[in-house]
């Protein structure tokens, strides 16, 4: 099953120039992969350097577009963001 999930991966950064909702379903179904091997082998995620530093630019963007300039036009597209966790 991970080594399903990593293949599901790959193919989502493959996907990700070309078509996001391909590119994010494949994520998902990745990330629910991960998920239910992690909790079958009673494991936690290790997270890399990168990952945090995706988490820290998230934990910046948020409330930046929130208490920016115009937030009507930037706090419905937050969502979007979610989707670049995944990159690193």
């Amino acid at each position: 099953m991970n080594a399903l999930a990593f293949a599901l991966f790959v193919l989502f950064s493959f996907f990700m120039p070309f078509s996001l909702p391909a590119a994010r379903t494949l994520l998902l179904l990745s990330l629910v992969l991960t998920i239910v091997w992690l909790v079958r082998a009673h494991r936690r995620p290790v997270l890399g350097a990168t990952t945090w530093l995706a988490l820290a630019f998230l934990a910046w963007a948020i409330p930046v577009t929130i208490m920016g300039i115009n937030p009507g036009v930037g706090v419905p597209r937050l969502h979007k963001l979610l989707w670049y966790v995944g990159i690193p």
